[in-house]
């Protein structure tokens, strides 16, 4: 999950945006649902425009195996942490 994420995130917006330079640390929760599709719960990002980047690449997941629970599939949370350094 975090190497998709990494992959399809857009990390030209951090520059963009004109964040000051530094290291940011993005959080990202989201659940996998019994249909195996994820949501994106939370995200905590310092701009809101990556807030909506970040939100869209969790859309864009393919499709995972979700838990198990007595035999049953259910939802899962998971939280992905993703840095950034912006020069």
């Amino acid at each position: 999950m975090q190497q998709f994420l990494a992959k399809n995130f857009d990390f030209s917006l951090t520059n963009k945006l004109d964040l000051s330079a530094g290291k940011y640390r993005f959080l990202v929760m989201l659940v996998v649902k019994p249909s195996g599709y994820s949501e994106a719960v939370k995200v905590q990002a310092p701009h809101p425009d990556i807030v909506k980047e970040l939100k869209r690449v969790v859309s864009t997941f393919p499709k995972m195996k979700p838990g198990n629970q007595r035999g049953k599939a259910i939802g899962m949370r998971y939280a992905l942490p993703l840095t950034v350094i912006v020069q």
